[in-house]
């Protein structure tokens, strides 16, 4: 018996499909979305997105504070720290949008900073709680917004009202974010007895967000937003073929952190990333949700 048939045979499969299939049927509406995109409005436009986009990305990683693996992992152990990691990357994700609305004085790049941060959690906590239909269900009920609003407002007001509909698309998620703080308290001794995990996390997440857009940030201004918007799009491409590594990842890592280790599927999920080289499309490593979404 080969390590797929393992896979096949053991009892998690079913969650795995669904994530599995979500995945698939979610970045094929944002491949065709993002392409629709840059014939649309062009490679120095679209290059400009993807500059801002690069901007709100890093930001809400920052204001993340490694939540994503926190809540992951420990929401599968049942400790229930959802309303205090919530609250403190909501307060870091109100700083950031007021700065970054100094800076640029665009609202798009606030709105979008706070969907990603509302999308970054609750997507971990839905995965950490192994509600795989409720993946499925927000995943593709935020794909499908995200195509009627961005192209709705881009109509409606230009190239801002595209970061603005992603933003707004985001906020699908706000039901979960609701329902943690409603059936978790704020102990902030949770996150403190669990700080050299956190930190971890946090200094993987940093690591993976600026290696995914630094180069944006420095190409613009160096090179101009039309060779941006080429580039852009070739990362896109290049992306539809890291989707089974991450598909793989979110699935594994609730069921290690509640006891149900799978060493043949955690086996062939480092050979992939063996291959592949990158983990682009870990949602850990990097919290930018437009990588293709």
């Amino acid at each position: 018996m080969n390590s797929w048939d393992n896979i096949r045979n053991f009892s998690g499969l079913r969650g795995l499909t669904i994530i599995g299939t979500t995945d698939v049927i979610g970045n094929a509406i944002s491949a065709v979305f993002w392409l629709y995109l840059a014939s649309l409005l062009g490679t120095e436009n679209y290059g400009q997105l993807s500059y801002f986009l690069a901007i709100a990305g890093i930001a809400s990683t920052l204001s993340l504070t490694g939540a994503g693996n926190t809540l992951i992992v420990y929401t599968a152990k049942n400790v229930r720290l959802e309303s205090s990691v919530y609250f403190i990357s909501l307060v870091l994700a109100a700083v950031a949008m007021l700065i970054l609305f100094a800076i640029f004085s665009n609202y798009g790049i606030s709105a979008y900073v706070l969907g990603a941060i509302v999308f970054g959690l609750a997507g971990a906590e839905i995965l950490g709680k192994k509600l795989y239909k409720s993946y499925s269900k927000y995943l593709i009920a935020q794909r499908i917004l995200m195509i009627g609003l961005s192209v709705g407002f881009y109509h409606l007001i230009g190239l801002n009202g595209i970061i603005l509909g992603l933003g707004l698309a985001f906020l699908v998620y706000l039901p979960r974010i609701y329902v943690g703080f409603k059936e978790t308290k704020i102990d902030f001794s949770l996150l403190k007895e669990r700080a050299g995990f956190i930190t971890h996390n946090y200094i993987l997440n940093l690591s993976g967000a600026f290696s995914g857009q630094l180069d944006k940030l420095i190409m613009a201004p160096l090179l101009g937003f039309a060779i941006l918007g080429n580039y852009q799009l070739g990362i896109q491409l290049l992306s539809i073929l890291e989707m089974l590594p991450g598909i793989i990842f979110k699935f594994i890592l609730p069921q290690d952190a509640a006891g149900n280790s799978n060493k043949k599927l955690q086996k062939n999920y480092n050979f992939t990333i063996g291959r592949n080289g990158s983990t682009r499309n870990n949602p850990i490593a990097n919290s930018n949700p437009n990588v293709l979404s």
